[in-house]
């Protein structure tokens, strides 16, 4: 092992010998080893590794320090954008607003764009503050002016958004502030809400006779207010009936009528006009228009009511909760979707209370649940209607659950 060590210990003595090594020093004299097992004892023991370092610190290889091992950051300044703008070609009325839509509002996504409405600075400019963001990003968004009230889409777009193209503002280190002038080629009225305006609709039967029958109605809803709508027209004489609206924002409109044999809302069933279908009756409302006019028919007219009515309450005794997210189930009686009425502090109990006439009715209960889909109550399992022949005020109870898609209740 020793013949090894002089081995390779020999180029590192001539080494420290052309260093100086035959200094006469005594002091290195009388520290120098006197053999060779010494020296090769000694060189094992003191001998330092081969550095490349300058500074004299010993480099293990595989090792770095802390610093080393964590990935850099790199932080990406972010700016908050205001943009400035100038409303050119139209003086914005008192009633209306700008506004801005965007994906780069708060709440917003590339799919689904946000609006909200800019601040007025001073006549003709306006200022709307994005949410932090990046440097080197593009802010996109479009102008467009509309009533205050309208809280839509439904507004004027300016000349640069015409055919649906987006105003791209990129974003600056250190600027905040961007300034955007737009244009309207023409002057907008007060804002795409036409007021008072009023649908006139002639009915007939499948002869082309007007429907004028005294206990029919026309009721309707519409693409603003939903199926949920209670309009019931005016019966203006020969077949003839209108409805007012107070306000429509300028653009598509859609009525869709029915002919009814009853004015309350709660006992509806929604028969269809023969020459509707589903679509309903389509309108361009636009601005200065406030009169519409349009013709449907019928072949199924229900027939109207005559008899004085007699009280009908019904209660559903539930054995069990629809639970705390349920919606309220509903009595569907004579093809009329009506909601039950839920008993405070009782989450079994729900009531319907109404009017109808002399003779034979029907009903079930409906419920629909989220996560389970339908459900019914029946008076037998081959789902068979209950059935009531009505000569007098009735009260009457039904004791059963949802469980299932269809289920049996007891009535008493």
């Amino acid at each position: 092992m020793k013949k090894n060590v002089l081995a390779l210990l020999l180029p590192s003595l001539l080494v420290l010998a052309a260093c100086g090594g035959t200094s006469s020093s005594s002091s290195e004299e009388a520290s120098s080893p006197t053999s060779s097992e010494e020296v090769s004892s000694s060189s094992e023991e003191t001998l330092p590794p081969v550095s490349s370092s300058s500074s004299g610190e010993e480099e293990i290889p595989g090792s770095s320090t802390s610093e080393e091992d964590s990935e850099p950051v790199i932080v990406i300044p972010t700016v908050t954008p205001t943009i400035h703008l100038t409303i050119d070609g139209i003086t914005v009325l008192e009633e209306n607003g700008i506004y801005i839509g965007s994906p780069n509002i708060e709440g917003a996504s590339a799919e689904v764009w946000g609006y909200a409405e800019a601040t007025l600075e001073t006549a003709g400019t306006y200022s709307y503050t994005f949410p932090e963001t990046e440097i080197e990003q593009y802010i996109v968004f479009q102008v467009y002016v509309q009533n205050k009230e309208g809280g839509d889409w439904s507004g004027v777009l300016c000349d640069e958004c015409a055919g649906n193209k987006d105003i791209q503002v990129l974003t600056e280190e250190g600027v905040n502030d961007y300034d955007v002038t737009v244009t309207f080629s023409s002057q907008p009225d007060s804002s795409n809400v036409v007021s008072d305006v009023t649908f006139t609709l002639t009915a007939s039967d499948a002869e082309g006779n007007p429907i004028d029958e005294e206990g029919l109605y026309i009721v309707a809803y519409d693409s603003i207010n939903g199926g949920g709508s209670e309009t019931v027209w005016n019966n203006e004489g020969n077949g003839v009936y209108s409805y007012t609206y107070e306000s429509i924002p300028v653009g598509a409109f859609t009525i869709n009528p029915y002919l009814e044999a009853t004015n309350d809302i709660t006992k509806i069933t929604w028969n269809k006009s023969d020459t509707l279908g589903s679509a309903g009756y389509h309108f361009d409302i636009v601005s200065g228009v406030n009169e519409y006019n349009f013709a449907a028919s019928w072949t199924n007219i229900p027939t109207p009511s005559t008899g004085e009515g007699y009280e009908v309450s019904i209660t559903l005794s539930l054995t069990e909760s629809l639970g705390e997210e349920a919606e309220y189930p509903k009595i569907v009686f004579d093809e009329s979707w009506i909601p039950l009425t839920p008993t405070e502090g009782d989450d079994l109990t729900w009531t319907y209370e109404s009017t109808y006439e002399e003779g034979a009715h029907s009903f079930y209960f409906y419920w629909w649940n989220a996560a389970e889909g339908d459900h019914r109550i029946y008076a037998d399992e081959n789902g068979s209607l209950f059935q009531i022949d009505l000569t007098g005020d009735v009260a009457l109870t039904v004791t059963g659950a949802f469980d299932g898609a269809t289920s049996v209740g007891t009535l008493a």
